[in-house]
């Protein structure tokens, strides 16, 4: 049986010898191939242990859905062979460069992951960064030159926005190669196209956004004893990997119950401002509605007081008025008195006059007379002089003498008595001539006070209704900015009791949210469980 089969074969073998010897060669050259592969892994897992040790690269990755505090740095620090622990920092940016947008990953230069710097230097200071050689090539970009990052604003957990970064324009000081990318893959983002084009280095003091960490990454004790993806190496981090899971929970929980308190703590705050405000705000509606309420009263206050002063002004002027037109009246009865005493006078003064020249006439004839006399008594001496007189003659003469003596005393007497009457005239003439003079004086002067007394009147008339007017004026303006302030203290009021509401509203969903407040994931990767590596490294396993 055997032999027949035997025979079959090689008589079929020989019929077909071509097919044969094609799938012989076929078979050699499978053996070959994979002779070369399992030759080469090893040389390839050699390669990237070395690089994975010079560069210091993690051998556990932590993350979580909300971000890894200092003090879960810590715990993991107390975890049984953990070495090493950073908290870093990552985030995704973009980049415009001759109007083309660009992502790229952002990483902090740290001791662990340590990029592989190319050409230049790393980063020192805040504004600088460096990238990797494609960026350079594929953006006409150059050592030196300056890029500005474009990072989204983060929230801390105070519910408060910030920047992520404090220097967005970065001066270019180096190329690198990243451990954490052996694959041409650079992820994905939410930026963008939704891929990120290249990844860069900045200098972790350029980060604001410190109070959460984006990873922690470890360094398990003893790990660079073995070989990457050794069995020894995966048990050797697999302890520690169950280590940090025994904490997880209670990290996870403690993530919750910080947050929750921090945002009741928040709550409970912006809850007291809320009352305060409202308070306040409902103090100073009522404050400014008393303020309106009195100013009403005031105005009205004022209002009976201008009134009562118009009232005043107007009974004053009236009667200042009157007492005017009665003193006009006093002043025009006393002309008519004083044209109708000027009359007489004048008609007395005329009788006065007609009498004195009456007696002036007389004065002239009893002057004539005493002329007469003066010359009979004259020769009368003169003939009692002459010695040749006889005594009848000297008696005769002496008779004559003594009744031209008396005829002279009478004359003298008359003359006196008329001289003393026109005297008396011309007095009483000049008297009562002063006596108009003096009323008509006594008259003007009262028509010029008069005069200064209605313009005096009349200016204060001006004056009082002016001010008047413009405290009547005052009123309505105040009127008006009353109303002005109701309708503002109304939108005010409308508006402070949007606000108030709404902050109510954020009041009770922020509430709603506090119990809301999810516990946090954490996410405990390998090496081989980071997409960025293992994307690379599973086909030579």
């Amino acid at each position: 049986m055997k032999k027949t089969l035997l025979k079959d074969c090689f008589k079929e073998i020989k019929n077909t010898y071509k097919r044969f010897i094609s799938i012989l060669l076929m078979a050699f050259l499978g053996v070959g191939f994979f002779a070369g592969v399992r030759s080469t892994s090893p040389d390839m897992v050699d390669t990237i242990d070395k690089y994975y040790k010079n560069q210091n690269v993690y051998d556990i990755q932590v993350m979580s859905t909300l971000g890894l505090t200092s003090e879960d740095i810590e715990e993991i620090k107390k975890v049984e062979n953990v070495d090493e622990v950073i908290g870093t920092y990552e985030t995704d940016g973009s980049i415009e460069i001759d109007n083309k947008e660009v992502i790229a990953k952002v990483l902090c230069v740290e001791d662990i992951n340590k990029p592989e710097l190319v050409e230049g230097r790393l980063p020192e200071n805040e504004n600088e960064c460096v990238v990797e050689k494609k960026f350079l090539t594929a953006n006409n970009k150059q050592i030196g030159d300056t890029i500005e990052l474009k990072v989204e604003n983060t929230t801390n957990d105070d519910g408060e926005e910030i920047a992520y970064l404090k220097q967005t324009n970065l001066k270019i000081v180096g190329t690198v190669n990243s451990p954490m990318y052996i694959s041409r893959d650079r992820g994905n983002s939410s930026l963008g196209t939704g891929k990120i084009n290249y990844y860069l280095y900045i200098s972790k003091d350029n980060i604001n956004a410190k109070a959460v960490f984006a990873s922690g990454y470890i360094k398990v004790k003893d790990s660079n004893k073995y070989t990457t993806s050794t069995d020894k190496y995966k048990e050797t981090v697999e302890n520690v990997e169950n280590a940090i899971e025994e904490i997880k929970d209670e990290r996870e929980n403690k993530r919750q119950e910080d947050l929750k308190q921090k945002a009741t703590e928040k709550v409970t705050e912006a809850e007291a401002e809320y009352n305060s405000k409202k308070q306040e705000a409902e103090e100073e509606i009522a404050n400014a509605k008393k303020e309106i309420e009195d100013g009403y009263a005031k105005i009205e206050t004022s209002e009976e007081e201008i009134a009562n002063n118009e009232k005043k002004a107007n009974t004053e002027f009236a009667n200042a008025e009157k007492e005017i037109e009665n003193a006009k009246n006093q002043i025009t009865q006393g002309e008519n008195e004083l044209i109708t005493k000027e009359n007489d006078a004048n008609a007395k003064f005329a009788e006065f006059e007609s009498q004195k020249n009456t007696l002036q006439g007389n004065l002239k004839t009893i002057e004539i007379g005493l002329n007469l006399v003066n010359s009979s008594y004259t020769e009368v001496i003169k003939k009692l002089e002459n010695p040749d007189l006889t005594e009848e003659e000297r008696v005769k003469l002496e008779t004559e003498k003594a009744t031209l003596e008396t005829q002279k005393a009478g004359l003298e007497a008359n003359k006196n008595k008329i001289n003393e009457s026109i005297a008396q005239i011309d007095s009483g003439i000049a008297s009562g001539k002063q006596e108009l003079e003096n009323a008509k004086k006594e008259i003007e002067n009262e028509k010029i006070e008069l005069e200064s007394q209605e313009k005096t009147l009349k200016n204060t008339k001006i004056t009082t209704y002016a001010k008047i007017y413009n405290a009547k004026q005052k009123i309505e303006n105040s009127k008006q900015e009353l109303k002005d302030g109701e309708q503002e203290l109304l939108a005010q009021e409308e508006e402070a009791n949007k606000q108030l509401a709404e902050a109510e509203a954020k009041l009770i969903d922020a509430k709603a949210k506090i119990a809301d407040i999810e516990k946090p994931t954490w996410y405990i990767l390998d090496r081989d469980s980071n997409v960025r590596i293992c994307k690379f490294y599973p086909r030579y396993r």
